[in-house]
């Protein structure tokens, strides 16, 4: 009797799980054949080269792989000028692109700026604005400033503020019905500020992300209740502004896929 040999198919993911290995009869391989002067060998062909690039973590594929990452932000990035003083630094995408603004306290944020400023380009070629803004100060005109300086307008603009640029943020987006959505992480209102108006945030975009017992997040939250499309992430963490999405990663990895869902692709 002739003997078979038998060998496991490869497994596939089928919806999400794997599908049961295959096994198959084959002819049994034929012996090698010294090669001689008369014999003419084939060359086999080149296994096909790897993809230098080193796998994604999670946040770079948020929706179902169709993430386009691009360039890391190295270097300074290009200063952003309102009158003669900089207001931030910006890192163009390749092509045309949504507009991701990040404002935060300047100089307190350093570290958590960019490590956000990196996992936003990871997960897609977005133009980076960084906005360093003081107490109080509002971000309208850094961004103006930027999209002026690109040269053409963002396919959207988001802006993502955190701590005391937070309650600044919303009542400028509350204004500016170009911009697309606002993202607030572990705000802190000010005492003797409104808050704005409901009729700005009625279909406007928003996500909130504070710590579980941060009063204060939990004012922003109350306040801004009228906007119908807001969203909460309420995580356990002790650290205060973009500090708290790098402490919980899982906060980050939301805010990403959130805004992958939210901006528009070319």
């Amino acid at each position: 009797m002739s003997k078979k040999w038998w060998w496991v198919g490869s497994a596939a993911l089928v919806g999400g799980g794997i599908a049961t290995a295959l096994w198959c009869p084959a002819e049994p391989p034929e012996a090698p054949v010294a090669a001689s002067k008369s014999s003419t060998v084939a060359a086999a062909e080149p296994p096909p080269m790897l993809d230098p690039t080193p796998p994604s973590d999670p946040e770079a594929h948020q929706a179902a792989g169709r993430a386009e990452p691009g360039a890391a932000p190295v270097g300074e990035g290009e200063p952003v000028l309102v009158g003669e003083a900089v207001v931030g630094r910006i890192w163009r995408a390749a092509e045309k692109a949504p507009l991701i603004v990040v404002a935060s306290e300047p100089g307190v944020e350093a570290v958590a700026t960019s490590e956000l400023l990196h996992a936003l380009r990871r997960t897609r070629d977005y133009h980076l604005l960084r906005l360093d803004l003081a107490d109080g100060v509002e971000p309208g005109p850094g961004v103006d400033a930027a999209i002026a300086a690109l040269g053409d307008a963002p396919l959207a603009t988001v802006v993502i503020a955190a701590g005391a640029a937070a309650w600044p943020a919303t009542r400028a987006f509350a204004g500016r019905g170009d911009w697309l959505a606002l993202a607030l992480v572990a705000p802190r209102a000010l005492a003797d500020t409104e808050p704005p108006g409901a009729e700005g945030l009625q279909g406007r975009q928003i996500h909130i992300v504070h710590a579980a017992g941060d009063s204060a997040g939990a004012a922003t939250v109350a306040a801004l209740k009228p906007a119908p499309l807001l969203q909460v992430r309420v995580v356990a963490g002790g650290r205060t502004g973009l500090g708290l999405l790098a402490e919980v990663p899982r906060a980050r990895s939301d805010l990403l896929g959130w805004l992958f869902a939210v901006t528009p692709r070319p």
